[in-house]
């Protein structure tokens, strides 16, 4: 696989949207959109609603809540600060929290190790499925298991990050909806700056260890699992809000 040039930042895009202040949904040149979030979470499985519903009946289900949004907020933070100083050439920080610590020594490693150029981070995108929301990262990354690329391959495609953190391991079902939510964002891109990722990986922060969780994305994997969001979507558009098809 030859190598290619890289980008250094995205084109300018066809058309902007911007998240609503009070974070219910974007502002878009299609009116007010729902996140991608939001979709998921209103087109879950049924299993998947109910066990959510028996959780949330637990009387500690809102204060486990709020934690898991802390910690995935303030490693959000830790992470694009490192990445901004990274790309500027400046001293790397380091961040210290007592609770949420371990999450970010985790997660260090993976880019000390394996990040290679910044595109873009945390910009917002949206879809004409109806779709909007922001993605984490769009990088350059040499890290893969793929047996059909080295590291250096790999550092030449374009890779579309998401973080997140977990206590407890996930497995393929767990981060189905993870993906889902990564090809959405591919397909925003694509359609907003006319720029499609190569691959993806999904990066799960964990409190101990000292290296995070990675699920990785070919680009047709990628392209996929955001036609999957896209129906869900449509079925979401229709049933909500009696869009027709």
């Amino acid at each position: 696989m030859p190598a290619r040039e890289r980008l250094t930042a995205l084109p300018a895009p066809k058309a902007q949207a911007q998240r609503l202040a009070d974070k219910t949904g974007y502002k878009s040149p299609l009116g007010v959109l729902d996140s991608v979030t939001r979709i998921l979470g209103k087109t879950a499985d049924p299993a998947s609603k109910k066990r959510l519903e028996q959780w949330l009946k637990r009387p500690d289900a809102e204060a486990i809540s709020g934690d898991a949004k802390q910690r995935g907020t303030w490693l959000h933070t830790c992470v694009e600060e490192w990445i901004k100083a990274y790309a500027a050439g400046a001293p790397l920080p380091e961040f210290k929290n007592f609770a949420y610590g371990g999450y970010w020594r985790c997660m260090r490693p993976f880019l000390e190790q394996h990040f290679v150029q910044l595109v873009a981070q945390e910009q917002a995108v949206y879809h004409p499925t109806r779709f909007a929301g922001s993605f984490d990262c769009l990088a350059y990354t040499s890290y893969t298991k793929r047996d059909d690329l080295t590291q250096k391959q790999a550092s030449d495609l374009l890779c579309l990050m998401d973080w997140k953190t977990s206590k407890n391991p996930r497995d393929e079902k767990l981060v189905f909806d993870y993906k889902c939510q990564l090809g959405a964002y591919c397909h925003a891109i694509d359609y907003v700056f006319g720029v499609r990722p190569e691959r993806a990986l999904l990066v799960i922060a964990r409190p101990h260890g000292n290296f995070p969780d990675i699920w990785e994305l070919t680009g047709d994997e990628l392209w996929e699992f955001g036609d999957k969001f896209i129906q869900r979507a449509n079925n979401y558009y229709i049933t909500e809000h009696n869009f027709e098809a």
